[in-house]
């Protein structure tokens, strides 16, 4: 069962994650303000006062106009990057053209946050954080893992734990359990993601039999089914996601690999907003609103309530 199999992501995950300290970046938008104490009335001694005429002179009070605070984006409009073929994260329903999945469920929620309309643009995964540096998007969210040659020029909102785990055809014809039966096997792995990391460290444990790696533009299904490669290394919960909705296609492994938190991408000189979208996510959490929809996507058990910015893992 999917549930069964999340609830062991899970357990993967919380041994490799850090404690990582309260949200925020240099500004923690979550931390609480402190009033100033009111001030004290030192006590007055009376003293008999001769009562004099008194002037009144007449005070000005000159409206004050608040300058406009400057909007987020310009536009009124988040143009957002990501991948789609990668469920539950982000993929198109047959008969829709607009993408469903988590993350752009997430991304819309926090639009309506910010007051702003949305843009899901749908691009190949490698060419999604060049593109979001070149100003292309505002934001990018594709399960990406938080690492830390991405945030050397990225900034990066924890929002779900994450680790990697395996699809074979249903049936599992090669026997695999793990990356360390996959010698000698064709291996499918989006080009760029971090899924690539555990396969290029088993392929060097198998001395002259390394894994013959094929880079595929995001998660290639059709190449799995269709035989192309023998098993295909993913996100985790994507794998189990697609097991349950293609289970006389596919098959996940209970074995995954790696821990660690996804996070939305934003350029390093858009700190606005990425303060913004940070008090947008902890009023979803508080609100209960995160809460609700990782439940309808079956994430409970991997959801991440800590929306930091820029964790070290």
């Amino acid at each position: 069962m999917k549930h069964h199999r999340l609830l062991r992501l899970a357990a993967v995950v919380s041994v490799g994650s850090l404690v990582i300290a309260a949200c925020g970046g240099d500004d923690d938008s979550s931390a609480a303000t402190t009033a100033a104490p009111p001030a004290t009335d030192a006590p007055t001694t009376e003293s008999p006062t001769t009562e004099s005429p008194t002037t009144e002179s007449p005070t000005t009070d000159a409206p004050t106009t608040e300058a406009p605070a400057e909007p987020i984006l310009s536009d009124g409009v988040l143009d957002v990057g990501t991948a789609i073929g990668n469920p539950p994260w982000a993929f198109v329903v047959e008969g829709q053209e607009d993408p469903s999945g988590f993350d752009m469920d997430l991304v819309r929620a926090l639009a309506d946050k910010l007051g702003v309309d949305v843009n899901i643009q749908v691009a190949d995964f490698p060419t999604l954080i060049p593109s979001l540096e070149s100003g292309r998007y505002d934001i990018v969210t594709s399960s990406l893992t938080i690492r830390e040659d991405r945030l050397e020029v990225l900034d990066m909102l924890a929002y779900m734990q994450i680790a990697t785990g395996i699809l074979v055809p249903v049936g599992n014809p090669a026997g695999i359990t793990g990356l360390e039966d996959a010698c000698g096997l064709r291996v499918g792995v989006a080009q760029g993601s971090a899924n690539e990391e555990p396969v290029a460290e088993a392929s060097d444990a198998c001395g002259d039999d390394p894994i013959n790696i094929v880079s595929t533009q995001g998660n290639d299904f059709v190449a799995l089914q269709s035989g192309q490669v023998d098993m295909m290394v993913l996100d985790a919960a994507g794998a189990f996601f697609t097991e349950t909705e293609r289970d006389d296609t596919f098959e996940a492994l209970s074995s995954v690999y790696g821990a660690g938190l996804a996070g939305i991408a934003t350029a390093k000189d858009n700190s606005d907003l990425m303060d913004a979208l940070q008090e947008a996510l902890i009023e979803m959490i508080d609100s209960g609103e995160y809460d609700a929809l990782v439940t309808e996507w079956n994430l409970t058990d991997i959801s991440h309530t800590g929306a930091e910015i820029n964790p070290t893992q």
